[in-house]
């Protein structure tokens, strides 16, 4: 099949696929949606070695569903870069696909695309689950404070607490076509819940540990472990990067960059860093960029591609994590 040869096929997609015979969720994580974000494909390498040696120290533990980890945009990640053509994760869009399936050729990120949902349906149909859950796991280019991302919905948002991480609502509503996006929306199954974990910066090694963690925490916390075996330091990990940011957020403004806008942030802001509304911000062809409102920032943009400048979020409450 075209896609297959072009970006790599199912082989080079798949991380690992591990279960125990016992039956429970269907959950996919997923590492390298964008290219320059390696720290997730290293971190689910780590986690499905972890879970087959389990056994040797911990005779109890017990794994219950199907766990599929894969890559994203394979050919992304061979060049480091965050997409090829085209954000992959701005493309679920089902239009977007009904148009794809149509084409005999495709090119770029719409052969990834494809794959994915592919790599996705047929597991389902495989698998035939009464639960699906889903985390993707990302990096940014600024450091700071480490975050989940959520679908606004009571279960996301409670899955999004016990994972240990600041959760923020209102994402989805900012941007558009990502994979959390084509899957709450029910496109591939009626029980799916997708989260997003962004782990911190990049090139960061310890964004890999977070990753690792988040990802631990996540099976337990949708059923797939036993919360008793899951060690102290998963949660340790997070919380050291989280401690002092809101528990709880919701997005209120996103800065969209168009093509030509030659977009410059100014240095030095981090995740979480507190704005006021009228700070200067960032530059573009227009002249300077000011906050329309007070607020912390989230993934101010300092790299070369990408169409979001940055988000400016608002805590729903005085609680921080501690």
């Amino acid at each position: 099949m075209e896609s297959e040869t072009a970006s790599g096929g199912l082989e080079n997609r798949l991380i690992g696929v591990f279960e125990e015979g016992h039956r429970g969720p269907l959950v996919f994580i997923i590492g390298g949606i964008h290219g320059n974000e390696k720290a997730g494909v290293k971190a689910l390498k780590y986690l499905i070695k972890m879970l087959e040696v389990e056994h040797i120290t911990n005779e109890a533990f017990r794994f219950r569903g199907r766990l599929i980890a894969f890559k994203g945009n394979l050919q992304a990640l061979r060049k480091g870069k965050r997409y090829i053509n085209r954000d992959l994760n701005r493309m679920f869009r089902k239009e977007l696909l009904d148009d794809l399936l149509k084409q005999d050729v495709r090119t770029g990120e719409e052969k990834e695309l494809i794959e994915i949902i592919d790599l996705i349906k047929n597991s389902i149909a495989d698998y035939h689950p009464e639960r699906i859950y889903v985390l993707d796991l990302h990096t940014t280019t600024a450091s700071g404070g480490i975050f989940t991302i959520v679908n606004d919905s009571p279960e996301a948002i409670q899955i999004g607490w016990d994972m240990k991480a600041p959760v923020l609502e209102g994402f989805l509503d900012g941007i558009k076509g990502t994979i959390l996006h084509y899957l709450n929306a029910d496109n591939v199954h009626q029980n799916c819940t997708a989260l997003c974990f962004e782990a911190g910066q990049h090139d960061d090694p310890f964004s890999v540990n977070r990753c690792i963690a988040a990802a631990v925490n996540f099976l337990s916390t949708v059923g797939s472990v036993d919360k008793m075996h899951v060690e102290p330091r998963h949660h340790e990990i997070l919380h050291d990067h989280a401690a002092g940011h809101p528990v709880h957020s919701r997005l209120v403004y996103t800065h969209k960059i168009q093509e030509g806008d030659q977009f410059q942030m100014k240095p030095g802001y981090q995740n979480f860093d507190t704005i006021s509304e009228g700070e200067l911000l960032a530059h573009d062809i227009n002249g300077p960029i000011y906050s329309p409102v007070a607020g912390k920032i989230l993934m101010p943009h300092y790299q070369e591609q990408g169409e979001d400048g940055f988000f400016i979020v608002v805590p729903l409450s005085d609680e921080v994590i501690q």
